[in-house]
């Protein structure tokens, strides 16, 4: 058994246990479960071969003959980050919650970490589609029981959203396999050359449909901030940390690889969403009032930066873009704990309600003030690294239109500044003086991604070495057998 099964089978195994263990129990229990998958993954980056862009700690069996579909499981330098940050979050979330967690929510998170690393490490396009299904079901469970007063409508729009979007993406994935007899990723690259112009176009319309939806981008954005602001703390966390991502990972693994010629159709409209869903999102900011609501659509305009690497496509934008989804995979969950425990602490989320909190709850403000300057690109934190690859790559092929999106930098750095100064700053309102600070439960795991986002912002060759191989034989050599990209 490889260590990916090993994954699949504990977090499963566990989750379906802690529904018959007493609730003291249920929590240690699955604490030792996430700290043992972290410790499984971590092991896996550190015998990760750099230079190898194939797939790495590969499984497959044939699981249905009679669809040539088969468990093929298998990571490279562009999953097994994500998988990683996957594995990182659920376990400093469970420690978030603190000792009065209920079993089930401990159970529904294991059940969507396992979903998560499935979608991330399958190689199968039926295993991969039904990963992706799985997604669904704990997330809009954790928004539904222990979300906001407008949950039921926020899981609901989550739900009809995501579903939707997955339909279309399916009838895209049923395409590839009429045309190639095969759901398997690594057969199917190998066809790509064989298929027509115009079938690559329509297959990849439909699955670039389904990924943006899920990343999601504007105009087909309205489901996340409602989901991020009815969602408890947690699930915000992990929804911003890895689940948006799930469409870019879509887009890099399945739509780019095996559509070329229908991925240089569509690069000038991912372009142009990118830039406008980075512009938008980032203005929208300014007007926000809800600390948590801004972080959402701030989320939205940082994965525009992603989709607009994805767009240019070269090597510099590619690397770029997943080490964005690495940054902020770290930076919005932290950003998403500090704004849910000042909801929980202070009893609202309101920055015109708050003032001087940096006087009462220390802990609070260097956690908002850290988090927001990672979110805005300073150098020498990991939010800095992935955009200006992309960025530099942009400039390669676009040239002074660069300077469009570029001025997301400028707003960005004015809406955290602007909120930071709100909330931590001036005379101690009347709330913000009957706060309560971080306790160590809620403060420890937010240490930790700070310290991660400036590891990794001092350090990311950690992750490029991995990430530049596997984007130049995976991504690249499909592209530019064909001439997508020169």
């Amino acid at each position: 058994m490889g260590p990916l099964s090993l994954i699949l089978i504990l977090t499963l195994g566990t989750s379906a246990l802690l529904w018959r263990l007493p609730p003291r129990r249920a929590r240690q229990t699955a604490l030792g479960a996430a700290w043992t998958v972290l410790v499984i993954v971590t092991v896996m980056v550190f015998r990760l071969d750099w230079q190898s862009a194939g797939y790495q700690f590969v499984e497959q069996h044939l699981w249905i003959p009679s669809l040539n579909v088969s468990y093929h499981l298998g990571v490279d330098g562009i999953s097994l980050p994500l998988i990683w940050v996957t594995a990182l979050l659920t376990v400093l979330i469970f420690h978030y919650l603190g000792p009065k967690v209920e079993r089930r929510e401990l159970a529904l998170f294991l059940m969507l970490e396992a979903a998560l690393v499935a979608v991330f490490s399958a190689l199968d396009l039926f295993l991969f589609y039904i990963a992706w299904e799985l997604v669904l079901i704990p997330m809009y469970f954790i928004i539904r029981l222990w979300g906001g007063p407008r949950r039921d409508y926020a899981a609901t729009k989550f739900f009809v959203y995501t579903f939707s979007a997955s339909v279309i993406m399916l009838v895209g994935i049923m395409a590839l396999y009429f045309g190639a007899g095969s759901f398997d990723l690594v057969e199917l690259i190998r066809t790509a050359p064989q298929t027509t112009r115009l079938f690559q176009i329509w297959v990849f319309g439909a699955l670039f449909l389904g990924f943006v939806v899920k990343m999601p981008q504007v105009p087909l954005h309205t489901w996340l901030p409602d989901a991020h602001v009815e969602a408890p703390t947690e699930g915000s966390a992990l929804l911003a940390g890895v689940l948006i991502k799930m469409g870019a990972y879509g887009l890099l693994r399945v739509a780019l690889p095996l559509l070329p010629q229908g991925a240089a159709a569509f690069r000038p409209l991912m372009i142009t969403i990118g830039i406008v869903s980075i512009l938008y999102a980032a203005y929208v900011c300014l007007a926000q009032r809800d600390l948590k609501r801004l972080v959402a659509y701030s989320s939205i305009s940082h994965m525009g930066v992603v989709l607009l690497g994805l767009g240019i496509g070269t090597q510099a934008a590619l690397v770029g873009a997943i080490f964005t989804m690495i940054a902020h995979g770290l930076v919005s969950p932290l950003l998403f704990m500090v704004s849910g425990s000042l909801g929980h602490h202070a009893g609202t989320r309101e920055m015109d309600k708050l003032g001087g909190l940096a006087t009462v709850a220390h802990r609070t403000g260097f956690v908002l003030v850290a988090g927001s300057l990672a979110s805005l690109g300073l150098p020498g934190m990991v939010q800095f690294i992935g955009e200006f690859l992309v960025f530099w790559g942009t400039f390669q092929v676009l040239g002074l239109w660069t300077l469009l999106p570029l001025l997301t930098v400028v707003i960005t750095a004015g809406y955290y500044l602007w909120a930071v100064l709100k909330t931590l700053f001036g005379p101690v309102s009347p709330i913000s003086g009957l706060a309560h600070d971080l306790p160590d439960w809620e403060y420890r795991p937010m240490l930790a991604l700070l310290l991660l986002i400036v590891l990794f912002g001092v350090w990311p060759q950690l992750w490029l070495g991995a990430m530049n191989a596997s984007v130049a034989q995976n991504i690249l050599s499909p592209l530019q057998a064909l001439g997508v990209i020169p």
